[in-house]
């Protein structure tokens, strides 16, 4: 566990010598460090020469020096008034920068007590500001998030204005220059200049580079804007402690060291200002690669975020279909090269640089598109193209309905915002723009919108010297419109873009646009690509004459010129008609036919026509059939299939599996011959039509009544309903029914279960859509077109098994998650009014179909509550699905049950004893120590209270009950047995009107404050929203004593006595009092703190009983946060020992009545792990004594302490060298859920921390990891002080001797391993306790003599409930006794029985305990799922054993366990799981 110092934090003495070095240095501290308060006028005047020298001539002129903020606000509120569009939000972001402003003015306040603050240094932040809000009025959303940026800032900052008097007395009084705190004012007006310096560059002229830094600070290493941000808001943190530190006098050392640590880089700066600029060339090319690194990773981040469609696809299967020099006409078109030649003078509107080329469908728009971009950009799809692209760049976009998808809007910016930042992945302001917006990103998607994608598009197309955007298949968007108008927002204010499109003439340009635009009509000018046509057609007809199928009698270029002739311009049909004379089942006859009879093949209807009637005539029979589910999976699928999907579709039996001999062999080189080349490979793999055209002919004409070749088409509902029963047949009968992975304790690879099985990942996320949509093409038919259709006779039978068996629906839940989707069945119509109609009344597709469309809204309600409960783990681990922790929580009729495992609740505790109309909260369970009973308390709120939480128009859902109709707070206490199921006890206490509200903790406090900064300009007030939802949460501290026998609720103690002669039990309670305040009447350990601020402490606390209950522990934690990886914690406890007086141990702990009184208290540092998780996680009572085990930072070293509470408190001084300390160091570093040993408090024992400082994000979900055993002898007797250092003062006075003196940080480090493992055999001989609670050690030893200890894990994240026992021989067992659902894994607490009464052999017991919170609300109302106990079969609990070095005892971070509790994640470990 490391052991990092902690800021602030230190015992008492530590903090005393402190303030008593502070108060002889004076607050100054070392004086020979003062530097002068000239020093810091110089940080202020070379910022204000370094900025204005930076600015470009016109911009220095436009930059206004102010001399008070109001004049600047004034300026600032006028443009935002005048703006034509963005008025109210210009005003808004104004709002925001007066919060920073405030802010500033309180500092510069500051400033003036210790330096003349002149008004140029003021000026200059003002002047900037104005500066930054002009030139970005133009990009709305840019300068928004400068506002908040500028608001965060604010946030950052002390509130300087509340120190303003103290200070200015302070100064006065002592006559002190304070030259820290002096310095590191300066330091703050420098990163605000600096960063002012950098958001102007964002929005300078284009010319200028952005590398030009402001001198004072050297030349620095670029880095993304948003880091930039961070650092600086990480530096304003620093500068802010260093000014509480000051001003407070608390730690002057630590205070030098942060301030050290602030001006390293404006030192090194200063070093390579003094060396001319010389920089070793080696140090240079050193940087230059970081820079190269960061640049790449940001690049890499962006695209990531940006998440574009692919975008190449199109462009490249188009050059793969245009032949060598075609299409090269279009250079040479007038209209074209007018405007492409607009980037030297290009026009203002948007219109004046479009260019539109039209055509009707195979008029090779595409292919064109490929040689006007190559024209463009010479753009390569390679890594190497050019990244610097000092002139013109070209991006662009293919849609293409075919695809199903990506064909919105939005898709094409995405795919051309992405294109920009790889081609200008060394241009840093690029970076820089694209970073302020992604920083922007705070609601926590991983993708940009679509709003902050136009954002970044809008400032690069300005910024960027020009851009083409290409958009190619217009008439295949799904907006035209919206493309239009979202062009017009991004591009109409920049000059240095311009706009092709390319698409049928079915689109037409909005009338502001077309008036101007440039436009080619393919139609009118398809004779000057006739000779392309040509060079296309010849290579085809001459390999017809290769394999002798071109007719000898005919003339080849004559055949040429009149097939191009009756062309019209479509190089499509031509290619048609080549692929169509291929045709095997031609005859020489029909092809000489074709040719001499064109007319009958003109346009790509005829063309169409002709080929699926040659196919009807070359495919008899079954054939047909496979080839008519070809095109019908082609063109009803609802996303493009990959060849082996497509493959495996057209051939599944719909009566039984399908096998291999069922397979086409060859598929991938006969597609062609079996759709008439109207089918194509793409170059992703996947299939789809030649054209558009083509598919929307196969569409069109399947609708139609009346065709030719009706045999190959299909219409809509036809296909659907094929399809559907396709998939439903590949599940039911093709895919077997046992785990996808071979066990149900190994996780699958989505890669290899594809490669078995190619069709599952479609059928698993598309039967549904395909049944809904049967059914939707299915109304408004007549009954006859319905009846006698054995289709659907077989689709209704194949749902009908689908849904009748569990082994199925299991394989298909685990499927879908495996490939991410979420399981999901259709909703069909009502099967009365709407299905049962169009069916004859006696069909057997009508009887199958009434008790399917039932079980699919049952299947469907089940479904939705599997997801809840359990799609955090399916997602990760869908084998769970076979195991059985899924089924025993959440039970249905369609997927498999279980006989492994078996759950019974205690629901009678939570509704059947109370009042049925009667609302509740489930506070808190226990079982007892010896697994025979259980307590159970219930919150009974208000009514009130509940409807206070009912929105307006929910005033009824909660009606007036009988039981609850009162003012008052009420908590129910039910002793249960185990063994009988029978409630042993139950007594009701009174708590009162109201509950004490959970406090807001500084840091929510802060962040509230920063969120509302965000949101001046909404009208609704979301402060108040949250306030109200705060306010409507109770907390309600509580314990319960091991013998189930005592308990507190809230500031009531309860003490249950049992009543012979009455044979009922009778209580007595006691009224305490814990408030903090309670502390002052008594001795106490104090701290020094740094103000009255910081001893706050929150309206809640915790409570922990002794194991006899005669002694109670409570602790209050803070308001006063300190932050570790971004998480916050309460810095100070204020520790209560209570006793109760009237505790009488030979009535086994029963008395009259409770008197339980304050006996000692302490103020303390937390310890943060300790914190994080609860503090009820490091405190501990001896069995028997006054003795209490507690974690604290003294001096930044977190240690265990023992605390003798009973004895006076003895701290480390002068004069107490060898004598005992009280409380005294155990353990280094502190112990994580300690215990001492039963009974003689011998040992303590628990883990090490489940994570350490600098190990990452530290995430309150997830705390309950496993850390490795420790375990320590406690003495006897209390350690005593110890000198550790000589006396320098003794030694400055000359006494000839060196003394030594006590040190104020007194440890105890952990011990070897031969001593624990002697700890372990000591404490494994003990008897076993029946119950084993989550997270405490447990010891016993087998018969071979072998010592092991064990530990009871929850691991939330995974839910998974884990018994890991480590052996002294090195043999470590995990043991997964149980996965939790989500609504149990974040508030369960589980114990493990190991023997008892109805513990059967060969069964594990597992007790799930509702655990207390800190909080409770609406969502906890009538939740009745906790308790549970749950008895599994040992041979089900799937284990993993690993040999483990016992030097390293399992890592801190539980990495071991870890991978034992994942279970064998794509690896061959499983061979290694015993069952």
């Amino acid at each position: 566990m490391s052991r990092p110092s902690q800021e602030g934090q230190g015992g008492a003495a530590s903090e005393a010598d402190a303030a008593s070095q502070a108060g002889q240095e004076g607050p100054s501290g070392d004086a020979d460090a003062v530097p002068r308060s000239d020093v810091v006028s110089g940080i202020f005047k070379e910022a204000i020469g370094s900025f204005m020298a930076s600015l470009p001539a016109a911009d220095r002129d436009n930059f206004t020096q102010y001399n008070d903020a109001q004049s600047m606000m004034s300026s600032i509120t006028s443009i935002a008034e005048a703006h034509p569009i963005h008025g109210s939000r210009l005003t808004a972001a104004c709002r925001k920068f007066q919060v920073f402003v405030d802010h500033i003015k309180s500092y510069f306040d500051v400033v003036e007590i210790f330096v003349q603050v002149k008004p140029e240094y003021l000026a200059l932040i003002w002047g900037s500001l104005r500066l930054i809000f002009k030139l970005s009025t133009n990009y709305i959303n840019f300068l928004e998030r400068m506002a908040e940026m500028f608001a965060d800032i604010a946030a950052h900052l002390p509130a300087y204005e509340e120190f303003v008097v103290v200070l200015q007395t302070r100064a006065a009084a002592r006559n002190a220059s304070y030259p820290r705190l002096t310095k590191a004012l300066g330091l703050v007006y420098l990163d605000i200049v600096r960063f002012c310096h950098s958001a102007y560059m964002l929005f300078g002229n284009k010319e200028r580079s952005i590398r030009v830094k402001l001198s004072l600070v050297g030349r620095l290493l670029w880095k993304p804007f948003d880091v930039q941000y961070d650092s600086l808001l990480l530096r304003l943190g620093q500068h802010k402690k260093i000014f509480e530190l000051e001003v407070s006098l608390a730690s002057t050392v630590e205070a030098a060291r942060i301030l050290d640590r602030l001006e390293e880089n404006l030192k090194d700066a200063e070093r390579s200002l003094l060396s001319n600029g010389k920089q070793d060339p080696r140090q240079e090319k050193a940087e230059k690669g970081q820079e190269a690194e960061r640049r790449a990773n940001r690049v890499k981040i962006l695209k990531e975020w940006v998440q574009s469609s692919r975008w190449t696809e199109r462009l490249e299967q188009a050059r793969g279909n245009r032949e060598s020099r075609t299409g090269t006409w279009i250079l040479s078109n007038e209209t074209y090269a007018n405007w492409r030649g607009i980037s030297a003078a290009p026009g203002k509107s948007l219109g004046s640089r479009t260019l539109t080329i039209q055509g009707k469908p195979g008029y090779g728009k595409t292919v064109l598109s490929s040689v006007i971009i190559e024209d463009l950009g010479a753009y390569a799809i390679d890594a190497n193209c050019i990244a610097t692209h000092s002139g013109r760049s070209v991006v662009f976009y293919h849609f293409d309905r075919r695809r199903g998808d990506a064909n919105t809007p939005s898709d094409a910016l995405r795919a051309m915002l992405t294109q920009l930042l790889h081609l200008h992945r060394l241009n840093e302001r690029a970076i820089d723009v694209a970073s302020v917006i992604f920083r922007r990103s705070d609601t926590g998607e991983t993708r940009a919108t679509n709003d902050e994608v136009m954002a970044v598009l809008e400032v690069l197309l300005d910024q960027l010297k020009f851009t083409y955007l290409v958009f190619d298949g217009l008439d295949e968007c799904s907006d035209p419109g919206g493309l239009f108008r979202k062009l017009e927002a991004v591009a109409s204010r920049s000059v240095t873009s311009a706009v092709l499109f390319l698409g049928r003439p079915t689109v037409q340009l909005p009338a502001r646009m077309a008036k101007e635009c440039f436009a080619i009509d393919l139609e009118k000018e398809h004779p000057q690509h006739i000779d392309d046509m040509k060079q296309a057609l010849r290579p085809q007809l001459e390999e017809l004459a290769e394999e002798d199928l071109f007719p000898e009698e005919l003339d080849f270029d004559e055949t040429i010129e009149e097939i191009t002739a009756r062309a019209n311009g479509m190089f499509l049909w031509v290619r048609l008609l080549a692929e169509y004379l291929k045709l095997p089942s031609l005859t020489a006859r029909d092809r000489v036919h074709a040719i001499k009879n064109l007319a009958r093949l003109e346009g790509l209807d005829q063309m169409y026509a002709a080929i699926f009637e040659t196919l009807e005539v070359q495919f008899p029979g079954a054939s047909l059939a496979t080839v008519s589910k070809l095109f019908q999976f082609v063109a009803y699928s609802h996303r493009t299939l990959q060849i082996a999907e497509l493959h495996h579709a057209i051939s599944v039996p719909l009566d039984r599996a399908q096998t291999k001999s069922d397979i086409i062999p060859r598929f991938t080189k006969s597609i062609g011959s079996l759709s008439g080349s109207l089918i194509e490979l793409s170059r992703d793999g996947t299939v789809q039509f030649i054209h558009l055209s083509a598919q929307e002919y196969f569409v069109s004409t399947s609708r139609g009544q009346q065709t030719s070749h009706r045999k190959l088409l299909t219409n809509e509902e036809q296909a659907h309903r094929s399809i559907a029963a396709t998939c439903l047949s590949y599940l039911c009968h093709t895919v077997p029914h046992r785990p996808l992975g071979g066990s149900s304790q190994t996780i699958p690879s989505a890669v290899l279960v594809s490669l078995k099985y190619p069709l599952l990942k479609y059928s698993a996320e598309s039967w549904g859509r395909h049944l809904a949509g049967a059914f939707k093409h299915l109304l408004g038919k007549q009954v006859s077109q319905t009846a006698g259709d054995v289709s659907w006779q077989e689709l209704a039978a194949l749902l009908r098994c689908f849904l009748e068996s569990a082994e199925t629906t299991t394989l298909w839940i685990e499927a879908s998650f495996l490939y991410g989707l979420e399981p999901a069945v259709p909703s069909l119509p009502d099967f009365e009014s709407v299905i049962k109609p169009l069916f004859e009344p006696q069909s057997t597709a009508l009887d199958l179909l009434r008790s399917s469309i039932d079980d699919l809204q049952e299947f469907s309600r089940d479904l939705t509550a599997l997801i809840q409960s359990w799609s955090y783990i399916l997602s990760q681990e869908p084998n769970e699905m076979w195991e059985p922790s899924v089924p025993v929580f959440t039970e249905s009729r369609f997927w498999l049950s279980t006989t492994k495992a078996r759950k019974r609740g205690l629901e009678a505790s939570s509704v059947t004893q109370t009042t049925p109309a009667e609302d509740f909260i489930i506070v808190r369970s226990r079982l007892s120590h010896c697994g025979t009973e259980m307590g159970v308390v219930k919150l009974l709120p208000p009514r009130k209270w509940i409807n206070e939480l009912d929105k307006p128009d929910e005033k009824q859902s909660h009606a007036k009950h009988e039981g609850n109709d009162n003012d008052t707070w009420r908590a129910r206490y039910d002793l249960w047995s185990l063994q009988t199921d029978t409630i042993i006890h139950t007594l009701e206490l009174q708590l009162g009107n109201e509950l004490p509200s959970p406090v807001e903790s500084l840091s929510e406090m802060k962040s509230r404050r920063r969120r509302k900064y965000r949101r001046l300009d909404e009208d609704l007030d979301e402060e108040d929203i949250e306030d109200f939802s705060h306010r409507a949460r109770i907390s309600l501290p509580l314990d319960i004593s091991e013998d189930l026998r005592r308990l507190v609720i809230l500031n009531n103690a309860v003490v249950i006595r049992p009543n012979v002669e009455a044979e009922i039990p009778t209580y007595f309670s006691q009224v305490l009092d814990l408030s903090t305040e309670a502390t002052e009447s008594i001795r106490h350990q104090e701290v020094i703190l740094f103000s009255r601020e910081f001893e706050s402490f929150s309206a809640g606390y915790h409570i922990i009983l002794s194991p006899s209950g005669k002694y109670m522990a409570v602790v209050h934690e803070s308001l006063w946060e300190a932050d570790k990886d971004g998480t916050g914690y309460p810095v100070l406890w204020l520790l209560q020992i209570l006793v109760d007086q009237n505790f009488d141990s030979s009535a086994g702990g029963s008395g009259d009545c409770p008197e339980y009184a304050l006996v000692a208290a302490t103020r303390l540092f937390s310890v943060p792990e300790v914190s994080l998780l609860s503090p009820i996680r490091g405190i501990a009572f001896h069995p028997h004594a006054p003795r209490l085990a507690f974690p604290q930072v003294v001096n930044g070293l977190p240690q265990t302490y023992i605390w003798d509470f009973e004895e006076p408190i003895t701290l480390p001084a002068d004069d107490t060298i060898d004598k005992p300390l009280n409380p005294f160091p155990l353990h280094d570093p502190p112990i994580i859920d300690p215990a001492f040993s039963d009974p003689d408090g011998e040992y303590l024992y628990g883990t090490d921390a489940p994570f350490e400082f600098g190990a990452g994000a530290i995430s309150r979900q997830n705390l309950r990891g496993f850390g490795k055993p420790l375990i320590v002898k406690v003495p006897h007797e209390r350690v005593r002080a110890r000198s550790s250092y000589p006396d320098p003062k003794a030694q400055d006075k000359g006494k000839g001797k060196e003394t030594t003196v006590v040190s104020s940080i007194q440890t105890n480090p952990s011990q070897g391993l031969r001593s624990m493992r002697a700890a372990a055999m000591e404490l494994a001989a003990r008897p076993k306790p029946p119950v084993q609670r989550a997270n405490v050690l447990s010891f016993d030893k087998d018969g071979k003599g072998v010592a092991h200890i064990s530990q009871l894990q929850q691991l939330d994240s995974e839910g998974a409930v884990v018994l890991n026992t480590l052996g002294t021989d090195g043999h470590l067992k995990s043991e997964t006794l149980s996965r939790l659902p989500a609504e149990m894994a974040a508030c369960a607490s589980v114990s493990f029985i190991h023997s008892g009464p109805g513990v059967r052999a060969g069964s594990a017991r597992i007790v799930i305990d509702k655990a207390a919170r800190r909080s409770y609300g609406r969502a906890d109302l009538n939740k009745s799922a906790l308790p549970a106990i749950v008895e599994r079969e040992r041979d089900s609990i799937p284990s993993f054993v690993t040999k483990v070095d016992l030097a390293l005892e399992m890592e801190p971070h539980g990495s071991a366990t870890r991978a034992l509790v994942e279970r064998g994640k794509g690896s061959s470990d499983r061979a290694h799981a015993t069952q």
